[in-house]
């Protein structure tokens, strides 16, 4: 495959940016636009679903993330590697600011397990009441971190601390590429609970194994570090194609496939502590803020 490819995402990456920003501003202004202004956070299927959770209602927005739902049911993770405004900001850090490798794959395994263990305390939070997910959410993060610099009448106390997030999330990239996207963001552990259902996985064929030996190739290019991980794990991959395109054998590819069960040492396993204590520390969160709401108000 030609880097023409690349050339595609970074254009697609672009153009949703370019969206995102400017339904951002149309939202601060608010002005009318034939696009609805809210359309990123109305189509996130964590906010939305986790929302009517947590206020106990249903929400007809719901219906509008089945379309990313089912995108990602069919081609993976793509919303990471292409859509993701936050995602493209890091891809644009690590481009200008070097950084570093996690190259213990111990750590990194364990590290990857934290997305999961904050995607099931948020779930907890939201059937107590509580909405833990503007913090862990990219679209809902960027939004208010954002905000506080072009519509600083409107910030608050939460903008503020989203803004503080947004900066520490940034310098995590120092410590490795996307650490965010790989190891913290609730939004990126939803979306790769679908994709290990997807049709479309990356496949190897003739590979020579170059980046076992050298650390180049399909491991030192993917941002996901998704190359360090077997063969037959799609939950990680965010369909960047970086992988395929630099494969100087054309081993890799990804095609629809017949959905066969993924091998076990191939996926992100959980520990059963650490899952039980994400429950207790999400529903102990969520019943805080809930009353400290309640004083408040």
């Amino acid at each position: 495959m030609s880097k023409r490819s690349i050339t595609i995402r970074q254009a697609v990456q672009t153009l949703f940016v370019a969206l995102w920003g400017f339904l951002f501003v149309q939202i601060g202004r608010q002005a009318e636009t034939w696009i609805q202004p809210d359309l990123f956070l109305i189509t996130d299927p964590l906010v939305t679903l986790l929302a009517m959770s947590a206020a106990r209602v249903w929400v007809p927005a719901v219906i509008s993330t089945f379309v990313l739902i089912g995108l990602t049911l069919i081609l993976g993770r793509f919303f990471c590697g292409w859509v993701c405004p936050l995602g493209t900001l890091l891809d644009v850090v690590g481009f200008i600011w070097p950084n570093h490798r996690i190259t213990s794959r111990q750590t990194d395994r364990t590290l990857r397990r934290v997305k999961y263990y904050i995607l099931v305390a948020l779930c907890i939070s939201a059937v107590v009441g509580s909405q833990l997910v503007y913090f862990f959410d990219p679209l809902v993060l960027s939004f208010r971190a954002i905000g506080v610099g072009l519509f600083p009448s409107a910030a608050d106390q939460i903008s503020f601390l989203s803004l503080f997030l947004l900066l520490a999330i940034i310098g995590l990239n120092g410590i490795s590429k996307r650490f965010w996207c790989r190891y913290l963001c609730g939004l990126g552990a939803f979306y790769a609970v679908l994709a290990r259902f997807s049709v479309f996985r990356r496949r190897k064929a003739e590979c020579d194994g170059c980046g076992e030996q050298d650390g180049k190739s399909c491991r030192e290019k993917c941002p996901q570090g998704a190359g360090d991980l077997k063969q037959g794990s799609p939950d990680e991959c965010i369909r960047c194609l970086n992988c395929e395109v630099h494969c100087h054998t054309d081993a890799l590819a990804f095609k629809p496939a017949k959905p066969v069960p993924t091998r076990r040492e191939n996926l992100v396993q959980l520990d059963r502590r650490s899952f039980v204590a994400s429950l207790g520390l999400g529903g102990a969160a969520g019943q805080t803020c809930t009353h400290a709401s309640r004083e408040l108000g």
